[in-house]
C-alpha cells in the first residue's frame, strides 16, 4: 500500500494535489481548509487518511522501548555493571538489561546465596531513596524464591559457615 503524497502550495490561492492520482483541491483563503479536505480524498492504491492514521498509532506502539532491568548482586552486595563487567554501587552507575538477557544469569553461582542475582526494573531503583531500594530487592528476591529461581548450587551449610 502506498502511503499518501500531496504536494502543498499556499498563496492567495491555496491548492493540494494528490501525487498518485493528480486529483487537486482548491481554495481561497484559510489554506487549513483545503487541506482538511484532501483528508477525505481516497484514490487507487493509496491508503486512507483513516488507514494512515491507524498505521502511525500501531507503529508508535510498537516503537514501546523494551522496559531495561539492573542486576542485583546479593553476594556482592551490588549491581552489575555495563555489560556484565564488574560491580557498583550505584543503581545509575549499573548496567541495563533486557528481561531476557537476565535470566542467563540467574540461578547459578555461588554456594552461600538463595537467589545469587535478582533482576530488578530500573524505574523502581533509578533515583530511589536507599530504604525504598532495600524493599525492592527483597520484594524481587521473594518472588524469585517463590517462583523457584533460586540457586542450583545453594548449600544451608554453607550459608551458616560464612
Amino acid at each position: 500500500m502506498k502511503t499518501r503524497l500531496f504536494l502543498f502550495s499556499s498563496g492567495t490561492s491555496a491548492r493540494v494535489t494528490c501525487k498518485h492520482c493528480g486529483w487537486t483541491s482548491r481554495g481561497r483563503g484559510a489554506a487549513q481548509k483545503v487541506f482538511d479536505r484532501s483528508n477525505a480524498h481516497d484514490c487507487a492504491g493509496v491508503e486512507s487518511y483513516a488507514a494512515m492514521l491507524l498505521r502511525l498509532a500501531a507503529d508508535d506502539a510498537e516503537a514501546q522501548p523494551e522496559p531495561q532491568y539492573l542486576l542485583w548482586s546479593q553476594h556482592h552486595k551490588a549491581w552489575w555493571g555495563p555489560g556484565g563487567s564488574g560491580y557498583r554501587s550505584n543503581p545509575a552507575d549499573a548496567g541495563r538489561y533486557a528481561l531476557a538477557d537476565t535470566e542467563q544469569w540467574l540461578g547459578r553461582g555461588c554456594y552461600c546465596c538463595k537467589v545469587p542475582e535478582v533482576p530488578i526494573p530500573a524505574e523502581k531503583v533509578v533515583g530511589a531513596t536507599d530504604r525504598s531500594i532495600r524493599g525492592v530487592i527483597v520484594a524481587a528476591t521473594q518472588a524469585a524464591i517463590k517462583a523457584g529461581k533460586g540457586n542450583r548450587h545453594y548449600c544451608a551449610a554453607e550459608a551458616v559457615a560464612r
